[in-house]
Order: C-alpha cells, then structure tokens, then sequence
C-alpha cells in the first residue's frame, strides 16, 4: 500500500500551533528589560490568551528622583487648577463698567441691505453680459444650422444656462462676504472700545480700579503656571533604546508535509517500476500486501487461502497474499533484497 495521506485538519492545527510558538518566541526575543538614570521597563507575563498564548504587561517606573520631581509638579499643578475656580475678589468694587458710549452690540441682519446693494451693483453689470452672451450663442447655432427644439440645441443652451447660475452664484457669495466683514468690523470695534474703557480706568475711583486689575491677575496666574508646568520638561522621559528585533520566520510545515508525501510516493512508485522490472530474472511473483491496493475477494485457492483481485502497479490482477501464504506454504515465499515478499506461484500447483 501507498503512503497515507497527510490530514488536512491535522496539519492546519500542526501549522498553527508552530505559528503561534514562533510569534510568541519573536516577541520574548523582543522584551528585553530596560534600566535608566531616569526610570526602567520591565515586561511580565500577565495571564494567558484563550488559546494558551502568553500576554504581557509593559511596566514603566521612573527613578526615585523623577518620581519625586513629578508628585511635586502634579502637586503645584492640581493647586493652581483649583485656584482657576476662585472668583475675581474685589469688595470695594461698587460700580460697573460704563458702557452707554459704545456702539451697540452689531447682528448679522443690520447689514443685510448693505449685501443687497452688492448684489445689485454685481448684477447692474452682469446682467446685460449675461443676456449679450446668450443672444450670441444663439445666433452661432442658427448660422450652423441648429434650431429650437432639437437635442443639440438644447443641450448648447442648456450648458448657457448653467453659466448664468454659476454667475449668480458668485453674486450672492460677493453680497454675502461685504455682509460678513462689515458685521466683523462693527464687532472688532465694539471690543476695541471695550478694551479702552477698561484699560482706562471707567470706575468710581483709582483704588477700585486697582483691586479689579489685582483681581484679575489673581485670576490668570494659575493659568499661566499650569501653562508653564504642562509645556516644561522637568520629569525626563527614561528614553529607552531600540532593543533587536530578531527575525525568527514561520516554518512552512503544510509545505513540509505536502513535500514528505510527494516523495513518499515517488520513492514508492521508484520501488514498484524496479521490482517489476526485473521480470523473471528472480524467483517468484511479488505478492506482498504493501504493494496493493483497492483489494477484494473473489474466492478461494486451492490450497485454501483467499483468492484476490487488486490494483498493483496501475494495474489490475488477480492472486493470493505471500502473508496468507507463509501461514500454510512457507517453503513458496522468498523475501525480496528489496523487503518485499514474492510467491513462487509454481509451487502453489500453478503454471
């Protein structure tokens, strides 16, 4: 008989099982424990996946020195956050700011007729060109022979058409930008004032305009010192260095198995064209079970041992079996050098 062919299912399991044992060898090779003047990294294995694999945890720890350096920073800044939330603290301040000489406070809609004029003055202009433009295509596509309600016609004007619009498009969009910078110089001014009042003192005296500016810097300077805190670099990074990555590849163990059994069977198919080949030049016919396949009984031989049919060298004959043979005739078997068992069939009675 041939060599049995590889499982498909036992060799996908094989395949993934290696797998999994090399990526996890790739990464072990690539977890090498760090230690700086600044802190270290430690890799330790948290657990498993469901399938077995290992899982790891990647542990930072500063030095001591950069863990105290970084409480003290975290410490001023959770101080300064919560002074964030303190109102401006100013008792003396009686008054209000007066804000009767500014302009009022602008909308969008206060200038919605300063648009319009634009438009107006945009459309004034484009329109006789809009309408020159239409009469002259018109009159190319009657010279060229294309008149009203055929295809080419209206698709030539229908493309016209779709310029107007885009055209007047672009008017609106002009009308709608004068409305937007005009509302924005009207609200820079309004604020520009209000800066001015407030930077010239507008109160009841200087002793509460005073307060409130003190106030006022009460307010902003924990904002400033979280700013200063969060873009400064006291607590240096460990800065780990790039550890080797060696490459361990996946072994193609579905090809090495596919490839076992091709040569299996050529080494296999080796042995039958040689022993065949030999003829009568040895003693015997090779009857040896191995060397068949598809086997079935068709009877009984004289001597009282099965009679079979079945293929053996892609072909199909019909004889006994040397293993049944050597339980009654030992003397009719012959092994092979090949270790293959012939039967001498003459002394079974057969010519």
């Amino acid at each position: 008989m041939g060599p049995k062919p590889p499982d498909p299912a036992q060799t996908a399991q094989a395949a993934q099982d290696i797998n999994r044992s090399t990526a996890v060898t790739q990464a072990g090779l690539g977890m090498t424990n760090q230690q700086t003047p600044w802190g270290s990294l430690e890799y330790t294995q948290n657990g498993t996946w469901a399938d077995g694999t290992p899982r790891f945890n990647a542990n930072q720890t500063l030095s001591p020195q950069m863990q105290g350096l970084y409480d003290q920073l975290m410490g001023a800044a959770g101080t300064a956050a919560g002074n964030i939330n303190q109102p401006i603290n100013a008792p003396a301040l009686q008054t209000t700011l007066d804000t009767s000489g500014l302009s009022r406070l602008p909308t969008a809609d206060d200038y919605s007729a300063d648009r319009l004029r634009v438009e107006d003055a945009i459309s004034a202009r484009l329109n006789p060109q809009l309408q020159a433009g239409r009469t002259s295509r018109e009159t190319d596509l009657f010279n060229r022979g294309v008149r009203p309600g055929t295809e080419a016609y209206d698709r030539a004007m229908g493309l016209v058409g779709q310029q107007e619009n885009d055209a007047r498009l672009q008017t609106i969009l002009a009308g709608g930008q004068e409305q937007s910078r005009m509302f924005g110089d009207a609200l820079a001014g309004r604020q520009q004032g209000f800066g001015e009042l407030a930077t010239q003192g507008q109160f009841n005296n200087d002793a509460q305009t005073g307060m409130f500016g003190m106030g006022l810097q009460a307010r902003s300077q924990p904002i400033n010192e979280i700013a200063g805190l969060m873009s400064g670099s006291g607590v240096q990074n460990p800065g780990w260095t790039s550890t080797p990555q060696p490459g361990v590849n996946g072994i193609d163990y579905a090809g090495l198995v596919q490839n076992q059994y091709q040569q299996q069977q050529q080494r296999r198919q080796n042995i039958l064209s040689g022993l065949f080949g030999l003829g009568s030049t040895v003693a015997g016919v090779f009857s040896d079970r191995r060397l068949k396949s598809n086997i079935e009984r068709i009877g009984t031989h004289p001597i009282g041992i099965g009679l079979y049919s079945y293929d053996i060298n892609g072909a199909r004959a019909t004889g006994v079996m040397a293993d049944e043979v050597m339980e009654v005739m030992p003397e009719a078997v012959i092994l092979d050098p090949s270790g293959y068992y012939r039967v001498v069939y003459s002394m079974l009675g057969e010519k």
